[in-house]
């Protein structure tokens, strides 16, 4: 059964927007919701939450990767992960 409010997707889209864009405007994020009634009901709570976590960091009205995204792709990436995994550094 589906979730009541699909939060999940609506922070997936929300982080994919922000590494396709490098920034988002917190102003003008609305007129990227194109009027779906999803994100103009729950999409602040979410863009909030990804903040707090650390998905998501700002600078006056911008967001923008945050450290947490990072350091889990560098650590996703780095050789020692790759070794440790068994997988060849030159994929």
């Amino acid at each position: 059964m589906a979730p009541p409010s699909p939060r999940h997707i609506i922070a997936q889209q929300l982080l994919a927007l922000a590494l396709q864009e490098h920034t988002l405007g917190l102003r003008t994020l609305p007129e990227w919701w194109n009027g779906l009634d999803v994100l103009a009901t729950d999409g602040s709570a979410v863009l909030d939450h990804l903040i707090e976590a650390g998905f998501l960091e700002t600078d006056g009205d911008l967001a923008f990767i945050g450290p947490r995204p990072r350091s889990g792709l560098a650590a996703a990436t780095s050789p020692t992960s790759a070794v440790e995994c068994g997988t060849s550094c030159s994929a």
